[in-house]
């Protein structure tokens, strides 16, 4: 007898004993066989190797299964051994690289508010004033200190159109304004030294913020972007303003850190 795939266990005819039926287990024939009922089938065996939770208590409706016939089943797919989609690796660099990115910023913060500190604790050393002081400004090749750094401007020059290099050069909105000064590390710890900490001031009072980008430009060896200077050195370069074409550059404020004091210098 062959074996009908999918067909639910129960009694069904006995092909090999003709009137008589035979149990089906729902995997294969087993040997119990009765002759038929008119009425209801016989109870299953009680002890039966089928996976069965309980005997059927009547001979089923359905039609018997045809012998040979097998009976189509949906195929099933097994999920062991199954391996789920591939991890992502780029999010796994992206984060490395922000973490060296945050690291940087905070060495940079850490430096500049160590600036800061030193420079709110120290007064000019030459005849100026601070950014709330009362006294009138110095002026050009006057020595002046703010916090760890004594500054000494020497040049001014307004009205320039581009910096850097034929290759390589930047614009302003409006006009650049050249200052160049000398910048000395007078405390007893390096300092970190940025052109984007320095303010320029109009004849009117408007404040500028200094370009540190077109200062990169401007100096051949970026002495003021984010040059660390270290006690008694001292570097000179040029910090640029971007100011409007009608304005004029009356003074500068200069600044050891983005949080100091500042020290005013007319131009």
């Amino acid at each position: 007898m062959s074996t009908p795939s999918g067909t639910p266990a129960g009694w069904y005819p006995d092909a090999e004993q003709p009137g008589g039926q035979r149990y089906w287990d729902g995997i294969a024939w087993t040997e119990h066989r009765v002759p038929a009922q008119p009425a209801a089938a016989p109870e299953p065996p009680i002890a039966t190797p089928a996976p069965i939770t309980s005997a059927p208590t009547a001979a089923p409706t359905t039609s018997a299964p045809a012998y040979g016939a097998p009976v189509a089943t949906a195929p099933v797919t097994p999920t062991y051994g199954m391996v789920g989609p591939p991890k992502r690796k780029g999010r796994g660099c992206l984060i490395a690289v922000l973490a060296v990115v945050g690291l940087i910023v905070l060495v940079v913060v850490i430096a500049a508010i160590s600036g800061g500190k030193s420079g709110s604790s120290s007064a000019p050393s030459s005849p100026g004033a601070t950014a709330d002081g009362g006294t009138q400004a110095a002026g050009l090749n006057t020595p002046v200190r703010d916090g760890s750094f004594e500054f000494v401007v020497t040049k001014s020059k307004c009205g320039v159109t581009s910096v850097g290099t034929s290759l390589l050069s930047r614009k302003p909105q409006g006009q650049f304004c050249l200052v160049t000064m000398t910048v000395k590390n007078i405390g007893d710890k390096a300092q970190l030294f940025d052109a984007s900490s320095q303010k320029g001031f109009s004849p009117s009072g408007a404040q500028y913020d200094a370009d540190g980008a077109a200062s990169l430009y401007a100096n051949k060896n970026a002495e003021t972007f984010l040059t660390n200077i270290n006690p008694g050195n001292s570097v000179t370069g040029v910090v640029v303003f971007d100011i409007p074409k009608a304005e004029k550059l009356a003074a500068v404020e200069l600044h050891d850190s983005p949080f100091s004091g500042g020290i005013k210098v007319t131009l």
